[in-house]
């Protein structure tokens, strides 16, 4: 039943969990909002980790799918941008699902993208605040070992006539927008 509930999932670009005793999907969608941010005042310390993939390096993706018009087996490929063009290494798979050329050359697309951007894992522990995202949702990541972002707190308000002029932070924040 997992195989299959995975499979069906992975046509509309998303993935099967199990949360708080509910069977339940998660996808990509690009109006998704944040639901937290994470950084250096609620990292707890020592525990950030970025893991860099490193693998064999892959050229190009193929995919098979049954076309419906004609129920013909049928492939659509994609290179991994910038890679290298002596690099032979390809990814094959076969597409459950997907029955349209379109869907399915969309699909590499995103695989063949995701070979060179998606290159690192990001790990760490927090505190309660912790509880508020869950598998699949989108935070932003903010550290000073990655220089990902400024992060630091804010310990003061600078107001004039009821209205926010400015701040005073802890964080270092390069100003200089020339």
């Amino acid at each position: 039943v997992a195989d299959t509930l995975e499979k069906i999932a992975n046509v509309g670009r998303a993935s099967v969990t199990y949360y708080g005793g509910t069977l339940s999907v998660v996808f990509e969608d690009p109006e998704q909002v944040p639901v937290c941010m994470f950084g250096m005042g609620n990292i707890l310390a020592g525990s950030f980790a970025v893991d860099y993939l490193v693998g064999d390096p892959v050229r190009r993706v193929r995919a098979q799918f049954v076309d419906r018009e004609n129920w013909e087996t049928e492939e659509v490929e994609s290179l991994v941008p910038f890679s290298d063009p002596d690099v032979v290494r390809e990814i094959e798979m076969t597409f459950v699902g997907i029955t349209e050329k379109s869907q399915a050359q969309r699909e590499v697309n995103i695989l063949a993208a995701r070979q060179y951007y998606q290159k690192r894992t990001y790990t760490f522990r927090v505190d309660w605040e912790g509880l508020l995202a869950r598998r699949g949702d989108l935070a932003f990541l903010s550290h000073d070992s990655t220089q990902y972002g400024y992060s630091g707190r804010v310990n003061q308000f600078v107001v004039e006539s009821g209205v926010v002029i400015g701040i005073k932070s802890s964080a270092i924040v390069d100003t200089d927008i020339s």
